[in-house]
């Protein structure tokens, strides 16, 4: 299968959800099934998941499946959980709620529970010291609300899962999933200028003469003040939000403007916005882009109402052509 070779290529993978119970957990059993006998592996998550019952809905949560040899970072309390026999590896100083991280290897097939550390910068050191023990390629157990996980400062691949759970409505499925695919295909500025603006302190800058750092701490700060005073191409370190694009908005003259952030996963704007200030001739781009691999889409809810996957998946491959899979039927389009 072509999206199976094209997963030997990355070294660091998250596999994230548009909402939970969009089939997030199957993603990485279907991914951990299909390349287990092809490359080494090693698993870990973000934050305090995989618990064996949804907090909210109450319904059971599928297990990660490990496999002979497979190396997995958990925290403690979800490691004695565990009904396989483990070789341990690493045992972290710092602790989460559930106590120490740490890096086992697998010695048969089984199920475990995943958990991890609280931080995305905490995250990147467990996965040194995973790579520090063996040469492998590992994939992280993105949660929800922390789609920061799939941040190409993180992990430079990314596998987003999404479902039945976002939506009753297959239309509402279908945008929602095509905006977070276009803001993961923003296109990236010059290298030169990546080398520039990479290391910048917080804050706003102003890129149409020199790089020059705004007297604003936040973009909040800016709203009543003329912003073609400062020029039309800008770089900002946090998020990029609503009240500035429609700022812009009011402009005759939208085009001009640039707005560059670090990633995908600084952009907090609703598609609306987001689309007019595209149509309108704006532009927004990224210091890094993420290697979107490919889509999952899960047809059952938690509440049990099943929406048919082939019309969905059609359509977003069609306005987007990215790879998308129903995991649960083996279907890749």
């Amino acid at each position: 299968m072509n999206f199976l070779n094209s997963l030997m290529n990355f070294e660091t993978l998250s596999v994230v959800g548009l909402e939970k119970n969009t089939g997030k957990t199957e993603t990485m059993n279907y991914i951990i099934e299909h390349l287990n006998n092809k490359i080494k592996l090693g698993i870990t998550s973000i934050g305090v998941d995989g618990e064996t019952t949804d907090i909210v809905t109450k319904t059971k949560k599928p297990e990660i499946t490990v496999y002979d040899g497979m190396f997995f970072a958990t925290t403690e309390k979800h490691f004695k959980l565990k009904k396989i026999n483990a070789e341990l590896y690493y045992l972290s100083r710092r602790e989460t709620p559930l106590g120490r991280i740490l890096i086992a290897k697998a010695n048969e097939k089984g199920r475990i529970l995943l958990s991890g550390p609280s931080t995305s910068v905490w995250l990147k050191d467990i996965i040194k010291e995973m790579k520090k023990i063996d040469k492998m390629k590992i994939i992280v157990d993105g949660a929800i609300s922390r789609i920061s996980t799939s941040s190409p400062s993180v992990t430079e691949s990314v596998v987003l899962s999404t479902g039945a759970a976002l939506s009753l409505s297959a239309k509402s499925i279908i945008d929602r999933t095509v905006y977070k695919i276009q803001l993961m295909k923003l296109k990236t500025i010059k290298e030169e200028l990546i080398k520039d603006l990479i290391d910048l302190e917080d804050g706003i800058y102003s890129l149409d003469k020199n790089i020059e750092k705004l007297p604003f701490k936040t973009l909040l700060s800016l709203k009543n003040f003329d912003l073609d005073k400062y020029g039309y191409n800008y770089y900002i370190t946090g998020v990029l939000n609503n009240s500035f694009v429609k700022k812009i908005l009011t402009k005759n003259h939208v085009d001009k403007y640039t707005i560059i952030v670090k990633d995908y996963t600084k952009i907090f704007l609703d598609s609306a916005t987001f689309n007019k200030f595209i149509k309108l001739g704006g532009k927004i781009k990224v210091l890094q882009k993420v290697d979107l691999k490919a889509v999952t889409y899960n047809p059952v809810s938690p509440e049990g109402f099943v929406i048919d996957s082939e019309p969905i998946m059609k359509s977003i491959k069609e306005k987007t052509g990215v790879t998308i899979i129903d995991v649960k039927k083996d279907l890749i389009l």
